[in-house]
């Protein structure tokens, strides 16, 4: 079994009057500060960030303590939305001008080198082959190919009932998070004869959408996160899912896990290997500094972006440990304890009693279990 982060629960006592609250919380190893970060995704040693008003962004991320900005394209007076990376070309798609195609190869000296103004308002772009999808609000999913990135070209499209939001394509479909029409089903087979073969009405917002194998993850505000059942695109059915009592509004997938951004609740990370039976692993609660618009995760490091706080870097080492910082008054004994789970019949077991003189104490827990929830106790 694979922990990815840690599941934390504050528990502590005052031990007087002036005295913070004992408490322990995930190592974060270092942090880009940004105001505005709209999406981020993160391929091999790079992060590629879009900013609103400031553009797009490449930051070194292979030193985890210390990012470091080594390239961008600045040269676009719109707030971005989202981003997709693939090969030597970020595509991203603009609320307001449509999509953009940015040349980062090399990183250093990255170039717009196309683009489409597409009729409605692109919130998300994936890309296949030679086309890119672009979920285009009102104006539904639109295919534009991009076999000459500087002279990209519409090829057809289907309006949706909803307000397109994102898409995902796997075969000879795409999925479009369809807002408050839900989960849209497009044959694309044809890109100039796209056709709906079916759906499904999710009880929220879709918001977001990653399709893997037989199933579609869906991001669905305040309905958390929907796995739907699109092995027959034609009769897709909802197997499982997660209430993640905020706003689910972005999606990661790495291995069986699903990691949300979700705008009120931090980042939450899913155990999706029984669709049916979906189970929390891991919490971050965000500095409340402003919502969390996007998240990548690497499979040792997960990258949560909070819009007025930057982007920050976790540990999520598979197998290996956990690691976390410990806060409590300095010079007083305090003990670090480890549970399976949080009903009443599962224990505490105490991991380690100390009484350092700083903190915070950074502690690291090499008995690594599919999951697991720490807390601090202070007399």
């Amino acid at each position: 079994m694979n922990l990815f982060l840690l599941v934390l629960v504050g528990a502590a006592a005052l031990t007087n009057g002036a005295a913070a609250p004992a408490s322990v919380r995930p190592l974060v190893l270092t942090r880009w500060p940004a105001i505005g970060i709209q999406d981020v995704k993160v391929v091999d040693r790079y992060a590629y960030l879009v900013v609103d008003r400031s553009g797009f962004h490449v930051l070194d991320v292979s030193n985890p303590t210390n990012f470091s900005r080594v390239g961008g394209y600045t040269n676009v007076t719109s707030a971005y939305i989202s981003l997709t990376v693939v090969e030597n070309y970020a595509y991203i798609a603009d609320v307001h001008t449509g999509l953009h195609i940015i040349k980062i190869s090399p990183a250093t000296n990255c170039i717009r080198v196309g683009g489409y103004a597409t009729a409605g308002q692109a919130h998300g772009v994936t890309v296949a082959g030679k086309y890119a999808y672009v979920a285009d609000g009102l104006n539904g999913l639109e295919v534009i190919d991009i076999g000459n990135v500087t002279n990209c070209v519409r090829v057809g499209g289907y309006n949706t009932d909803g307000v397109a939001y994102a898409a995902a394509v796997a075969g000879n479909y795409a999925y479009v998070a369809d807002q408050e029409a839900g989960l849209q089903v497009i044959d694309i087979s044809n890109p100039i004869n796209c056709v709906r073969v079916g759906g499904y009405d999710t009880e929220g917002s879709a918001s977001d959408i990653l399709v893997s194998g037989n199933y579609a993850y869906v991001a669905d505000w305040y309905a958390g996160l929907q796995v739907v059942n699109v092995s027959n695109p034609t009769n897709c059915t909802r197997v499982g899912g997660y209430n993640t009592a905020g706003g689910a509004s972005r999606l990661a997938l790495q291995g069986d896990y699903v990691y949300i951004a979700d705008d009120f609740a931090g980042m939450v990370v899913i155990d999706v290997s029984n669709p049916t039976n979906c189970s929390l692993v891991s919490h971050y609660q965000h500095k409340g500094r402003g919502w969390v618009p996007g998240i990548a995760a690497t499979i040792d490091r997960t990258y949560v972006a909070e819009s007025a706080g930057g982007l920050y870097a976790l540990f999520s080492l598979r197998n290996v440990r956990s690691t976390i910082l410990a806060d409590a008054t300095p010079g007083t004994p305090f003990t670090i304890e480890a549970a399976s789970g949080l009903s009443p019949a599962d224990p505490w077991i105490p991991l380690l009693t100390t009484n350092v003189t700083f903190m915070p104490f950074k502690f690291v827990d090499f008995d690594v279990k599919p999951k697991k929830f720490y807390r601090i106790h202070q007399p």
